[in-house]
């Protein structure tokens, strides 16, 4: 069991690793995979989809990066049922030009 900070310590490590490898061989299929993966886990949706379209370059059609398309539809879709919103309520009081509010959140 890990941390927040261990655990995206070792997500950074991941996207490093990889970023070397594609410098190396940009036709590293799995480090543009791994390095997706990494990405997915700390919610970066927009550049893990980068990197799979680019390993989709080199293997049209491969079945684990179409399910990893599909793993971000679905994290990005929980993340938007589980944020939060912001409701503003104000009541006035006794006195016209004094209002006070209160703020809550509320699940969407």
């Amino acid at each position: 069991f890990f941390n927040d900070t261990a655990t995206t310590e070792i997500y950074t490590e991941q996207i490093v690793g990889s970023v070397r490898c594609v410098q190396e061989t940009a036709s590293n299929l799995k480090a543009w995979y791994r390095r997706a993966a990494a990405r997915i886990n700390m919610n970066q949706f927009e550049d893990a989809e980068k990197d799979l379209n680019q390993a989709l370059t080199i293997e049209p059609g491969n079945q684990d990066i179409i399910k990893e398309f599909e793993t971000i539809k679905k994290r990005r879709q929980a993340q938007k049922e589980q944020q939060l919103s912001l409701i503003h309520i104000s009541e006035p009081t006794r006195l016209l030009s004094i209002s006070y509010a209160v703020f809550c959140l509320k699940k969407k």
